[in-house]
């Protein structure tokens, strides 16, 4: 009888220890899909909750990715999630208004520079408190 009621203190200790670990764990991302086509035209999304990223490299590369966006989410989330999906460095400057400054080679310079455009309206001055909705298009341009 004392080895039943070790092994419910054990077992209760576990699964304690458990939620702990498992309440820290930090949340994924949310899956950002990479076309790995080149973005040409505007694509139909997949569902009423995604949002889509085109990322023009101003040579005529283009990439375009797509994934769910919620209702807290950011242009400066989305961005961070693409760079994440298609392996691409991300570099921005500032605090308070955030500027895009590298985007894969791609950095800006006295010749060219990146600008994000949502739904062809732009350039964004601030990525961190510009809401991105279902159904929006960011575009990431070296122009």
């Amino acid at each position: 009888m004392h080895t039943d009621k070790s092994n419910w203190l054990l077992l209760a200790l576990l699964v304690l220890v458990w939620f702990g670990i498992a309440s820290v764990v930090p949340q994924p991302a949310p899956s950002v899909r990479d076309s790995g086509e080149p973005a040409t035209a505007p694509r139909a999304l997949q569902t009423e909750t995604e949002a889509e990223v085109v990322v023009d490299f101003g040579n005529g590369e283009r990439r375009a990715f797509s994934g769910p966006v919620g209702p807290e989410t950011t242009a400066l989330d989305v961005m961070a999630f693409v760079a994440a999906a298609g392996s691409l460095e991300l570099e921005l400057a500032g605090q308070d208004e955030m500027v895009l400054v590298q985007v894969g080679e791609f950095r800006t310079n006295t010749q060219s520079q990146w600008e994000v455009w949502l739904n062809d309206r732009g350039p964004i001055q601030n990525l961190q408190r510009t809401s991105i909705r279902p159904g929006d298009r960011l575009n990431l341009r070296f122009q």
